[in-house]
C-alpha cells in the first residue's frame, strides 16, 4: 500500500473519531474497574460519612467549573458551543448551590478541599491544556462523560432526598454538557494532528480519574 493510501485509510472524520474515543473509554474502564466496583455497590446504602465525603468531592468540581469554564468563553470560536458553555457555567453554579444546601441540611459544613488530590489533579490538568477544543473534549466528553456514570452512585445508594436532587436537577444537565463535548469532537476534531492532541488529553483524564476513584473508594470502604 502506498504512503498516500495509508494516510487516507488512517484519516477519520469527527464523527468516527468520537466513536473511537467512546470505545476506548469503555475498554479502559472495563479492564480497570467495573460499574459495581466504581459505585461500591456491595456496601449497600451510603452512610452519612460516605455521603458527605462524596458530596464534598463533587462540590469541588462544581466550584472549579464556574470560573474556569467561564474563562474559556473568550477562546471558543464556535457560537453554538460558546453559548452552550455559557449555559453550562450557570448549571455548575446551580449544582454547587444545591450540594452546599444538601450538606448543610445533613448538618455538615461544606468542605470541598477534602477532595482527594488525584481528583483535583484531573481538573487542573484540563485547565492547563492549550486549545479550547482539547479542553472541551477532555472536560465535557472525558470528565463529564465519566460523571454521568459516577454520579449514578447517588441515585443508587444515597438517601431519597439526595437521590432526587441528582436524578431531577443535576444528571439531566450532565447529559447536555456531554453533548457539547460530542459536538466539539464532531465539528472540530477533523485533522490527524488535532485528533492526536485530543486523544492524549482524553485518555489522560481517564487515567487520573481512575486513580481518584480508587483513592475515594478506599476512604469510603
Amino acid at each position: 500500500m502506498s504512503e498516500a493510501a495509508e494516510e487516507e485509510r488512517d484519516e477519520m472524520d469527527g464523527k468516527t473519531f468520537l466513536e473511537a474515543l467512546e470505545k476506548e473509554r469503555e475498554a479502559f474502564w472495563e479492564v480497570r474497574m467495573d460499574r459495581r466496583t466504581l459505585r461500591l455497590e456491595e456496601k449497600g446504602p451510603m452512610d452519612q460519612p460516605e455521603l458527605v465525603r462524596r458530596l464534598n468531592q463533587s462540590l469541588w468540581a462544581e466550584l472549579w467549573s464556574v470560573p474556569v469554564l467561564g474563562a474559556w468563553l473568550a477562546e471558543i470560536d464556535d457560537q453554538e458551543i460558546r453559548l452552550g458553555v455559557a449555559q453550562q457555567v450557570a448549571d455548575e453554579a446551580k449544582h454547587a448551590r444545591l450540594i452546599i444546601r444538601r450538606l448543610r441540611d445533613l448538618g455538615s459544613e461544606p468542605d470541598p478541599e477534602s477532595a482527594v488530590p488525584a481528583w483535583k489533579a484531573a481538573f487542573r490538568y484540563i485547565e492547563g491544556l492549550d486549545h479550547w477544543v482539547v479542553k472541551m473534549v477532555a472536560h465535557n466528553l472525558g470528565s463529564e462523560g465519566n460523571a454521568k456514570e459516577r454520579q449514578r452512585i447517588y441515585v443508587d445508594r444515597a438517601d431519597p432526598t439526595t437521590a432526587e436532587m441528582y436524578r431531577n436537577s443535576i444528571l439531566p444537565d450532565e447529559s447536555f454538557h456531554v453533548h457539547l463535548g460530542q459536538l466539539t469532537a464532531v465539528r472540530h476534531c477533523t485533522t490527524p494532528e488535532m485528533q492526536a492532541r485530543v486523544r492524549e488529553a482524553f485518555m489522560r483524564i481517564q487515567e487520573v480519574q481512575h486513580e481518584s476513584a480508587l483513592a475515594l473508594n478506599r476512604l469510603c470502604a
